[in-house]
């Protein structure tokens, strides 16, 4: 059972997210795990692959567009 993780992404992503969910680094993202939501996403960019004639895709994994949103409440 993958429970609620997505195993296609949709061609354009968008994330809406407060100031204070972001992490600078995993160590940091995964140093105290008490606070960690039952959901969460690492983005590391878009994927590149090519073919056997190396026509470079990007994109090919993941979504072409992403799109953040950062809300600060300060």
């Amino acid at each position: 059972s993958k429970g609620r993780q997505a195993n296609v992404f949709p061609p354009v992503q968008i994330i809406i997210a407060q100031k204070t969910q972001l992490r600078t680094d995993l160590d940091e993202a995964f140093s105290n795990d008490k606070d960690m939501p039952s959901v969460f996403t690492v983005i590391t960019g878009p994927s590149r692959t090519a073919d056997i004639e190396k026509t470079l895709i990007m994109g090919a994994h993941g979504p072409k567009e992403l799109h953040v949103v950062i809300i600060d409440k300060g």
